[in-house]
């Protein structure tokens, strides 16, 4: 199942309001089924970004939300959101494609290494993670079961 999202977001940077528009799909497929869970993989392909990101650190930091996928997650046999799927070996996985990126895109921006250890201390923490793919992805989850909608709220108002 694939969906078309367009993200539109205002930014405040040196007094001046800016409006960035990124379209981008998830693929959303099934990857295996047990009696009592469900592992999904989640792929997310950025389609465009309008204007183009000008500052390098937004650049690097779109640059390693990109890495996050794909990524698998676990639901219950009747949809609900279980957790990350192996979230250790996807985030040694995650570390080795950020290395290589910084190294062949970014190696002349020397604040690139830094903005990395900063975003990979924050997924390495399944939790934290967690609540914050749950936070973008609220869609993608809740169709899963349409009732289960009730259940997700609550836990987005103590995020």
């Amino acid at each position: 199942m694939v969906f078309e999202i367009i993200e539109e977001v205002n930014i405040l940077m040196n007094g001046f309001q800016k409006e960035v528009k990124t379209r981008f799909n998830i693929d959303f497929s099934l990857f295996n089924k047990t009696e009592d869970e469900r592992i999904y993989i989640i792929n997310k392909e950025k389609i465009n970004s309008v204007p183009v990101q000008e500052s390098a650190i937004l650049r690097v930091i779109e640059q390693l939300e990109s890495l996050n996928y794909p990524i698998k997650i676990k639901t219950d046999y009747k949809g609900h959101f279980v957790g990350i799927h192996e979230h250790e070996k996807w985030l040694t996985e995650w570390d080795k494609r950020a290395d290589e990126l910084i190294d062949k895109e970014f190696s002349s921006f020397d604040k690139a290494k830094e903005i990395k250890a900063y975003y990979f201390d924050i997924i390495k923490d399944v939790e934290t993670f967690e609540k914050i793919n749950l936070k973008n992805h609220i869609g993608i989850y809740s169709f899963l079961t349409p009732k289960s909608i009730m259940l997700i709220f609550p836990i987005l108002a103590q995020l």
